[in-house]
């Protein structure tokens, strides 16, 4: 995507003759627009934007999983460092036993932050039972 040729915005290139309060509007927009021409020119990954890391977990789905879904058996898993987490999203979910095959699906996990240093993962949808599964997670 290209950055957009207007930069900027001054007092000069409009026609006011009275302080309307243009110049705090002008000082908001222009820093945003600094920010978005920063942005498609820069090529900022991901990563760049935004503070997240990837953990990634083996479990095993309990036998009664499908009946009873609060009897999964919920993992928990360290943070890298002391955060508070907002959003916690599966980012690839198979099958131990499957070389290739990667689950895809409306498949959402439930989570608690248990400690600033420490996530539990309560549930999984969409799984089979009696089953082991590696699972990716992204934190944010």
């Amino acid at each position: 995507m290209k950055a957009p040729d207007l930069r900027r915005l001054v007092r000069d290139d409009m026609d006011l003759t009275t302080d309307s309060g243009i110049d705090q509007l002008f000082d908001t927009l222009n820093g945003f627009m600094e920010q978005v021409v920063l942005t498609l020119s820069g090529n900022l990954s991901l990563g760049d934007n935004i503070s997240g890391r990837v953990l990634t977990a083996s479990f095993t789905t309990p036998s009664d999983y499908i009946s009873a879904p609060g009897a999964f058996n919920a993992f928990s898993m360290l943070l890298p460092n002391t955060t508070t987490l907002s959003v916690v999203q599966i980012g690839y979910l198979r099958k131990t036993t499957a070389t290739t095959e990667v689950l895809i699906g409306a498949m959402t996990c439930q989570w608690t932050q248990v400690t600033q240093t420490s996530l539990r993962i309560d549930y999984i949808t969409g799984l089979v039972a009696s089953t082991r599964y590696n699972v990716r997670l992204l934190v944010f």
